[in-house]
């Protein structure tokens, strides 16, 4: 995906989502008045946290699929909401904020892949570039394109959404398919937009 956002506004966004969390860990309110236009349209995020910056350990992921809320606002509320209410994990603690990375991926609107086998989604999809979205029924999953770095083989990839949406492994096969991309960027510097 293109890059919609430069250095200093990635920057910008990474303060708000780390200032969201101080604030809430300090039972403060955060206070911010966006004077970028860019951060008032409405975009789909995620905020992901990583515990320590060689090994990066998940620590906490959460965000929305569609754009429901100016970004700023969806950065602030993902960033307090991938700390302390993402069900995989506790509470993030005071002490370990000053070892947490901060990453946010900004999506792009889904887009449906239309297949007639599943050979052919598993031909369509591009590893690495593709975040995609599971959808069965009342059912949704989604997976960011960085979740190919742990789980490179397409068909694997496409099981392990199936499960997290508490399907059968094969339920890819029959099921709504969506992709998007990322603008993806973080605190240490690092983005792979």
């Amino acid at each position: 995906m293109e890059a919609m956002y430069s250095p200093s506004e990635r920057k910008e966004l990474l303060s708000i989502a780390r200032k969201s969390i101080e604030s809430k860990l300090n039972n403060h309110s955060f206070e911010y008045v966006p004077e970028n236009p860019k951060f008032l349209e409405k975009r789909a995020a995620f905020v992901t946290l990583y515990k320590g910056k060689e090994e990066r350990k998940l620590r906490g992921c959460i965000g929305h699929i569609e754009p429901v809320a100016p970004l700023w606002e969806s950065v602030r509320d993902n960033a307090i909401a991938a700390a302390f209410y993402d069900p995989r994990f506790p509470p993030l603690q005071k002490e370990e904020l000053k070892d947490t990375v901060i990453e946010i991926s900004v999506l792009s609107p889904k887009k449906p892949l239309h297949y007639n086998s599943p050979e052919e989604v598993l031909e369509k999809l591009r590893p690495g570039i593709d975040g995609v979205v599971l959808d069965w029924g009342f059912t949704r999953s989604v997976f960011l394109p960085q979740v190919w770095e742990e789980i490179p083989d397409p068909q694997s990839f496409l099981a392990q959404l199936s499960l997290k949406a508490g399907l059968h492994p094969l339920a890819w096969t029959q099921a709504n398919i969506y992709t998007f991309q990322v603008e993806e960027f973080r605190e240490d510097g690092e983005n792979n937009s």
